[in-house]
């Protein structure tokens, strides 16, 4: 993948975070999200979300198209 193609992938990665972020403030306990950030790899990518305090949270992953909820 190019620089320019990573740097896109980044990019798109945090807007949908950013995104995901706001749609669901409203359903939230009072837990801020203060940083976030992003580890592109070939074989994989981190995302790491920064909070005062621990947060309960469930990972599932969904199909068609793959993704991790």
């Amino acid at each position: 993948m190019t620089v320019t193609g990573t740097l896109i992938r980044q990019g798109l990665g945090l807007i949908l975070v950013l995104l995901a972020t706001l749609v669901t403030l409203p359903f939230a306990a009072a837990t801020t999200v203060e940083g976030a950030r992003i580890w592109p790899a070939p074989d994989h990518t981190r995302l790491v979300f920064d909070t005062r305090s621990s947060v309960e949270h469930t990972v599932f992953r969904l199909e068609n198209p793959d993704r991790l909820v």
